[in-house]
């Protein structure tokens, strides 16, 4: 620590349990980072581990009321791209019912990236096979106007 003081004038404070000031402001922040996986598992603590980075995450690119802007773009200077906004994924949550809170839009921002990758494999599926029922079902409705032409090459 003396070495921190000589360099860069950098001081130690002791943290205890006593020391409201220095530990107010990193407390804070975990009370909203547990509330935030509280409401992402539906109360279930045996899924945090699963839903912490996809927390972190949104909780780094969603606009602060204190700062108008996100985290994210304050230390690099643009706004970040979700992976549901390449894919357009958002079907596998629920649109909100009202304006939520900071702590709900986080929460539901981070179900939807988790829901991302497992859903839109399966979508995609089910999409295609909405898609050949519908030619099949057209085919079957028209048999008796469509004409396929066998054309030799040349």
């Amino acid at each position: 620590i003396q070495w921190l003081n000589d360099k860069y004038g950098i001081t130690g404070i002791k943290i205890t349990p006593y020391n409201s000031q220095a530990n107010g402001k990193i407390e804070r922040g975990h009370w909203d980072l547990c509330q935030l996986l509280f409401k992402a598992t539906s109360g279930n603590p045996k899924k945090w581990f699963y839903f912490l980075p996809h927390v972190l995450w949104v909780d780094h690119i969603t606009i602060k009321c204190g700062t108008s802007c996100s985290s994210y773009f304050m230390a690099l200077g643009t706004h970040s791209i979700v992976p549901l906004d390449i894919v357009e994924a958002t079907w596998p949550v629920k649109p909100p019912s009202g304006i939520l809170s900071t702590a709900d839009l986080i929460s539901m921002r981070a179900t939807a990236l988790a829901k991302h990758a497992k859903h839109v494999m399966a979508m995609q599926q089910k999409i295609n096979k909405n898609k050949l029922d519908t030619v099949l079902c057209y085919q079957h409705k028209h048999k008796a106007t469509i004409v396929d032409y066998n054309f030799k090459p040349g």
